[in-house]
Order: C-alpha cells, then sequence, then structure tokens
C-alpha cells in the first residue's frame, strides 16, 4: 500500500555572465522552450559582443536594401526618374555607421551603467564623430558641392545633433534593460539551485536513517545479512556523494544507483521480494534530477512490501514517449489506499524537486496497480 505523506556593478555583469553559462543545464529549462524562455534567449544573445557585433552588420545591408526598394517604388510611382542604385546611396552610408556605433553605445552602457553625465559626454563625442563621418562621405550621397568640408561637419554635428542623441539613449536604455533582467534571471537561477540542493539534501538523512534502521532490526536476526547490507550501503553512499554536485545525471547512472539500493532491499527480504528495473535504451541517456527514483522504491518498501505477510515485487520501468520521459514504479504490497494526508517526506520532497526543476511541465502521479498493488507515475520533459 501506498500512504501519500507528502550587488554592485561587477557582481551584476558576473551574474549575467553566469546565466548565460547555466541557463541551457538549470532547472527548470528541460523541456520545450515558452515564451519566456524565447524571450530569454533573445536578450542572452544581445549580451554576448560578438552576437551584437553579427546582428549590427547583418541588420546593415538588409535594412538598407529595404529602405532603398521602398525609396524607389514609392518615387517611381509617382513618376520621378531615379535609379534603385541612387536611392539605396544615404541608407546604406546612415546604416553602416550605425551597425559600427551601435555595438560600441551598447558597451558603454554597460560599462558606465547610470552615470548619465559620463554618457551624454560619449553620445556628444558620437554626434561629432557622425558629423565627420558624414561630411568625409557626402560626396558619394549627394551631387558635389562646393561648399567647404568645415561647413559640412558643422551641418551635420547640429543637423543630426538630436537624432543622435535619441538614437544613443535608446540603444543605452536596451542595455540597461538587458542587464538587469539578465542579472535578475542569474539571481533567480541562485535561488532555484540553492532551493534544489536543500530539497536534494534531505534524501540523505531521511534515506541513512531509515536504512540504518532496517539494519538494526536485522542484526537481531541475521547478523551476515545485516553486515552484507552495511557493506552494500557504504557502496550506495559513495556512488550518491561522489557526483561533483551534478543535480542531473543520466538515467543510466540512476537506475545503477537504484539497483544498489534494491540489492539492500533483497538482501533485507530475501525470498520476500522480488525486483524487476526495465527501461528502454533510447531512455538511458536522458537526464533526470538524481535520486528521483529512489523515494518511490522507499516507500513501496516502507508501505507496501513490508507489510505483506507473503513475496512482493517491485518494478521499476521508464520509456520515452511524445518527447516525455515516463517512469513507473510498481508495488503488489498490502493493498492501495486513496487516505493520508501530504506531508510526509520522501514524497512531498519528490514532489517538490519536480516542481521546482520542471515548473508546470512535469506529472507525478499514485494511483491503484492491479488488485492489491500502486503505482506511482513520474512524467517529465526528454532531454539529453
Amino acid at each position: 500500500m501506498w500512504i501519500d505523506h507528502t550587488e554592485g556593478d561587477a557582481r551584476g555583469l558576473s551574474l549575467c555572465d553566469e546565466a548565460l553559462e547555466i541557463r541551457a543545464e538549470s532547472p527548470g529549462f528541460g523541456g520545450a522552450p515558452g515564451r519566456a524562455y524565447t524571450v530569454w534567449i533573445v536578450l542572452a544573445a544581445l549580451h554576448k559582443t560578438r552576437t551584437r557585433w553579427a546582428i549590427a552588420l547583418a541588420l546593415w545591408p538588409l535594412l538598407a536594401v529595404a529602405v532603398a526598394t521602398q525609396n524607389y517604388v514609392y518615387k517611381t510611382g509617382f513618376r520621378l526618374h531615379v535609379t534603385w542604385l541612387d536611392q539605396l546611396r544615404y541608407p546604406a552610408v546612415e546604416y553602416l555607421f550605425w551597425a559600427l556605433a551601435a555595438p560600441l553605445i551598447y558597451e558603454l552602457a554597460l560599462r558606465w551603467g547610470r552615470k548619465i553625465a559620463i554618457l551624454a559626454c560619449w553620445a556628444l563625442a558620437l554626434d561629432i564623430v557622425h558629423a565627420l563621418y558624414r561630411a568625409s562621405l557626402h560626396s558619394l550621397v549627394y551631387p558635389p558641392t562646393m561648399v567647404p568640408w568645415s561647413e559640412l561637419v558643422k551641418y551635420y554635428a547640429i543637423g543630426n545633433l538630436f537624432g543622435d542623441l535619441w538614437l544613443f539613449a535608446t540603444i543605452a536604455a536596451l542595455a540597461q534593460m538587458v542587464q538587469l533582467y539578465l542579472r535578475y534571471e542569474a539571481r533567480e537561477r541562485e535561488w532555484s539551485a540553492g532551493r534544489l540542493q536543500a530539497l536534494e539534501a534531505q534524501l540523505h538523512p531521511h534515506f541513512l536513517f531509515n536504512a540504518l534502521n532496517s539494519i538494526a532490526t536485522l542484526m537481531h536476526e541475521d547478523v551476515d545479512a545485516a553486515d552484507e547490507m552495511m557493506t552494500k550501503l557504504a557502496t550506495l553512499l559513495r556512488r550518491t556523494l561522489n557526483q561533483d554536485g551534478a543535480y542531473e545525471i543520466p538515467l543510466r547512472e540512476e537506475l545503477e544507483i537504484l539497483e544498489i539500493y534494491l540489492d539492500i532491499q533483497r538482501t533485507r527480504f530475501q525470498d520476500r521480494l522480488t525486483t524487476k528495473v526495465d527501461a528502454d535504451h533510447a531512455a538511458l541517456e536522458a537526464m533526470v534530477p538524481r535520486l528521483i527514483l529512489q523515494p518511490l522504491v522507499e516507500n513501496a518498501v516502507r508501505h507496501g512490501i513490508s507489510r505483506r505477510t507473503g513475496p512482493g515485487r517491485i518494478e521499476v520501468r521508464a520509456w520515452l514517449a511524445g518527447g516525455q520521459l515516463k517512469m513507473t514504479v510498481l508495488n503488489d504490497g498490502a493493498g492501495w489506499s486513496e487516505r493520508g494526508t501530504p506531508g510526509g517526506l520522501g514524497l512531498a520532497n519528490t514532489r517538490a524537486r519536480l516542481a521546482q526543476h520542471f515548473e508546470d511541465r512535469y506529472r507525478f502521479a499514485l494511483r491503484e496497480g492491479g488488485e492489491r498493488g500502486a503505482v506511482a507515475e513520474v512524467e517529465i520533459p526528454f532531454r539529453r
């Protein structure tokens, strides 16, 4: 029977960088990307210097061609005699400047943060550079003129001032918003990882207490079997504690650890317990939270097998279906009961870990399994 008792700027940049590294493997992102995850992907891309330059330089010819084509179609519709190449000159020259300037403005905004005075000085310097650039290429965009080059510089500096300041402020604000968002997400990831580690840490003393209690009971009945259980328990603890802090492991390793635990229980119950583990080959490389199956098997032993007077059976299955990894733990123990109040550590911990790790992209259920048995079902997104 199953009973279900169920900081500063430097720190901010560091957190953003950390978020970029761990997000793909962090809890809660194992399934299909949702809207929030897609937004994060776009913003995280902007945070990378190479990606910013690549985006800016890729958009330059696309926007230039699009604007040139629009102007050409518009003017020819009014029977104006223009060529497409003439319409391309201005957007090609102007957008090239901003393709080169935008990533630099982004970097300045990240470096100087909310120091408005410094950013304002940079914005004015950008306006002057823009004027020098446009004056130098004036003859490429417009017909030759007799206006001195110095006058052209003054003309462009004054004429583009407010537009340059507005674009500078827009890019700087975007950089600040992306930085704040990634900083927030990184801190959320830190909190989530700490919560998951705390939940996992609950399992070790809980499991160890139950295992030692079983060994103490067996000492009065079969000293050799109790000694064998102690040796296997030491092996199991070495496997569970030697994971270099990894929260997720392949299902293959999870089942290897589970097999050691089942071996301990077979030693304890001897002929009273039969176990079977069946996993599809394709499912073995799926990543799962470490020790996600052991509490389910332990619950099957405590509230199912140990309450039977005759032989009992525990079956563990894992398979893939529709992009999901499905796992079940069945026992034919003392019968099924829907009564019981949530709050016990083993199953409550499993629920909490699944909810923390997968948010709303998992399913965990307990149901009747056959005439006298019970089944625990876990369904999570498949991810290698």
